[in-house]
């Protein structure tokens, strides 16, 4: 008896030990799981932070056009063109579900299974190696940027996923109530997905890649194409089809491998897409830019400022004419490889230039300017060969010596100085130390395209010399005349001259750097009979998204003006040149 008395006692005193270790982890719990709602609340109060009305605020391209209301092209940080989730193919949604998130739509932003996964693989290796996270969280992410957001804040990649968590079942909540269903839900949170993600190559949103990589509209797509899109998704750049035809072709059949697993497509489907070839489109749609994209966007950026611009939407009318311009562009091409093309060429050639590098262009450049020389109006602008290679600016960046280009000023300030175009000027060869062009000593021969050799013809009119541009006959004239009287012309015309330097003889050839556009614009003062000080313009008219105009370009005046004598007697023998009656070839129209 005393020895179970003893017993018992024993085993009282147990009980009560583990009572109170019991009591002891109970608080323990609680005060832990306090803690650990206190440290999330503060990430729950982060994600109920953000407005979800401004969740599907993207980015929208300004569209460019012409003066015929022709779209010539965009303007945009993020290519992008938004669809409704009725534009969106349902292969494309059964793909996306199938590549991101099987379980999209039984779960409530998150899913758990995967979550799990996440999880562990964190704990084990401190770090999140794969994803897990469901299209809702994507969402999440990329609206608000987080990721960003979390760098700032100097926050691990934990607290960041915190954040993403609560956010992404809070706008499962808000879409499930304000659309009055789960199922409105999702399908609006696919469109809002699939119209702001990155798939490579600076295209943003299903439209832009489909129309990018397949020259397609996203319901024209195959089902291979489809799976080919998604399958960008988890890394856009080394997955692209442009990139590697192998590695996109090996992203898209896992996705359709997923797709067969959950019977979205038959096994006849999958085995056809599978055995497809990935064939990207040709002629892929580029990210929009070009010299003249380029030039409207800074003119409207300077017009308007930078973050009105930037917030996109824009309506940007132009002075452009589509026809001038399109054929400007192919016969500058056409032009410059029939230069390279010819006898004799030894320089670096565009076919051959090394485009796998950024780098210097070494081949022939040239660029196009078209003005309505009355207004001031851009119908062409063209200010280089390829944007692609270099994004260097001839017509406004690029300055060379006019040399022959500056005759006809020379020839207006010696009629004003009582000189005629009937008067004889002598064509022979010229000593150089005369007339100090390029220095050092020797014959002067003719400089320029006009030329290939120079030849003389003795006695000649001053008009046939300006038409024919007759180097050593010209300066001749110079010679004659007062070179300041030569720089005072050239200067009422926005020809450059250097201040307070005087004016050399090779100056008064046209030795001093001038741009396309300063040339262009005394060019069509010679053509409106007198100087004419307009500016340049490109945008007529800009309209926000709600269709205001906030900003409208100050209509042309074509005001009369009293014609200068010399001035027109110069235009006539220009346009003599241009008919085919100088040195040029006629112009064909």
């Amino acid at each position: 008896m005393k020895f179970l008395s003893s017993l018992f006692s024993k085993s009282s005193k147990w009980i009560k030990f583990l009572w109170v270790l019991l009591g002891v982890g109970i608080v323990l719990l609680i005060v832990g799981g306090i803690a650990v709602l206190v440290y999330l609340s503060k990430f729950e109060k982060r994600a109920n932070s953000y407005d979800l009305e401004r969740i599907d605020e993207v980015e929208l391209p300004s569209i460019i056009y012409s003066k015929e209301g022709e779209e010539i092209g965009r303007s945009f940080v993020q290519n992008r063109s938004l669809l409704s989730s009725e534009q969106i193919p349902e292969s494309l949604i059964n793909a996306l579900i199938a590549g991101e998130d099987t379980r999209y739509y039984s779960h409530g932003g998150v899913d758990y299974t995967a979550l799990a996964r996440v999880l562990k693989e964190y704990l084990q290796n401190g770090a999140f190696n794969h994803g897990g996270s469901t299209i809702t969280q994507q969402l999440a992410r990329n609206a608000y940027d987080l990721k960003k957001e979390a760098l700032a804040n100097n926050e691990s990649a934990m607290e960041r996923k915190l954040v993403e968590i609560y956010l992404a079942q809070r706008i499962e909540r808000h879409f499930s109530k304000t659309l009055g269903s789960k199922a409105k839900a999702k399908r609006h949170i696919l469109e809002l997905y699939l119209n702001r993600i990155a798939f490579g190559k600076g295209y943003y949103g299903l439209r832009a890649a489909s129309l990018g990589y397949y020259g397609k509209e996203p319901n024209e797509l195959t089902i291979s194409e489809c799976a080919s899109v998604v399958g960008l998704i988890k890394n856009p750049l080394y997955n692209a089809p442009t990139a590697s035809i192998s590695r996109n072709k090996k992203a898209r059949n896992l996705v359709l491998d997923r797709m067969l697993k959950l019977k979205f497509i038959s096994e006849a489907q999958y085995n056809e897409a599978v055995k497809s070839e990935v064939v990207p489109s040709p002629a892929p749609i580029q990210r929009g830019t070009s010299y003249l994209h380029s030039a409207v966007t800074k003119q409207v950026a300077s017009l308007i400022g930078k973050g009105t611009l930037s917030q996109g939407g824009l309506k940007i009318f132009t002075t452009i004419d589509s026809a001038k311009q399109n054929q400007a562009e192919e016969s500058l091409h056409q032009h410059l490889l029939a230069i390279e093309a010819s006898q004799g060429y030894n320089n670096p050639l565009y076919k051959d230039h090394d485009r796998s590098y950024l780098h210097k262009t070494e081949y022939l450049q040239g660029a196009i300017l078209s003005v309505d020389h009355a207004t001031g109006e851009i119908r062409a602008y063209v200010g280089g060969r390829d944007f692609k290679d270099s994004q260097y600016d001839f017509l406004t960046a690029g300055k060379r010596p006019a040399w022959t280009a500056f005759l006809p000023f020379s020839y207006m300030a010696a009629l004003k100085s009582g000189k005629h175009l009937s008067d004889k000027v002598l064509d022979e060869p010229l000593d150089n130390l005369l007339a100090g062009i390029l220095g050092g000593t020797g014959i002067v021969g003719e400089f320029g395209a006009e030329e290939l050799t120079p030849y003389y013809e003795g006695d000649i009119t001053a008009e046939k010399s300006l038409s024919f541009s007759k180097i050593s006959a010209s300066i001749r004239l110079v010679l004659d005349l007062d070179l300041e009287s030569i720089a005072a012309v050239a200067k009422d015309f926005g020809v450059p001259f250097p201040e307070g330097q005087k004016v050399l003889r090779k100056m008064a050839m046209g030795s001093e750097p001038v741009s396309i556009k300063q040339m262009t614009k005394a060019y069509a003062g010679i053509a409106n009979g007198s100087p004419r000080q307009w500016e340049y313009t490109l945008i007529s008219k800009i309209e926000n998204n709600k269709g205001e105009v906030i900003y409208q370009a100050s209509p042309p005046q074509k005001k009369a003006e009293i014609i200068d004598p010399d001035v027109a007697l110069v235009n006539l023998v220009l346009r003599g040149v241009a008919k085919g009656k100088g040195n040029l070839p006629p112009v064909v129209s």
